[in-house]
């Protein structure tokens, strides 16, 4: 089997992954370890992703919020996967569990 060389990581991947080490790092430091979500068919501890308040082509110009707390939600495949798909539905929840917070994560 022939191997294809992998594509380097570009300067938005780069920034991603350096957003996503540090919202690792503010999640565990909370104590946060599962799905806040919950909705039907939530996978709980399994498949776990940061879930954006925003689509991500938002954060190119904001690049400092990609990584902030009150910008994202831990989330299984699944809840992710319906937030999505719903504004009014992920707006909803994001004002739930994150309404209380400012910008640097702070209560």
């Amino acid at each position: 089997m022939r191997k294809s060389p992998l594509r380097k990581i570009g300067k938005i991947g780069k920034r991603n992954l350096a957003a996503n080490k540090i919202l690792k790092q503010i999640y565990s430091a909370k104590g946060i370890k599962a799905c806040e979500i919950g909705l039907e068919d939530c996978l709980k501890t399994w498949t776990l992703a940061f879930a954006h308040k925003n689509p991500r082509s938002w954060y190119y110009k904001r690049p400092e919020l990609l990584s902030g707390f009150n910008q994202t939600l831990l989330a299984c495949v699944s809840c992710h996967q319906k937030i999505d798909d719903k504004k009014k539905l992920k707006a909803a929840i994001f004002n739930k569990l994150r309404k209380h917070y400012d910008l640097q994560g702070r209560r």
